[in-house]
């Protein structure tokens, strides 16, 4: 994997982050106890799915990445 690569990665990963802890916002209100805690155990599992699964190996290869601005 190149570092453009790695970075672009990084970068999709906090983005996809960003847009599910959004979700949980926009869904609060609309969702009784039980379903927003539901909601909350799926987005805490895909993020940490997706932090484990996509930004880790690419921080092993290129651990500079994670030092970049955050968008």
């Amino acid at each position: 994997m190149t570092r453009d690569t790695a970075i672009k990665i990084q970068q999709s990963g906090r983005a996809a982050t960003a847009m599910l802890i959004a979700l949980m916002d926009q869904v609060r209100e609309d969702c009784s106890d039980d379903e927003f805690q539901s909601v909350k155990r799926g987005v805490g599992l895909t993020i940490g799915r997706i932090q484990m699964g996509l930004i880790e190996p690419v921080l092993v290869l290129y651990p500079d990445v994670d030092d970049l601005p955050k968008d």
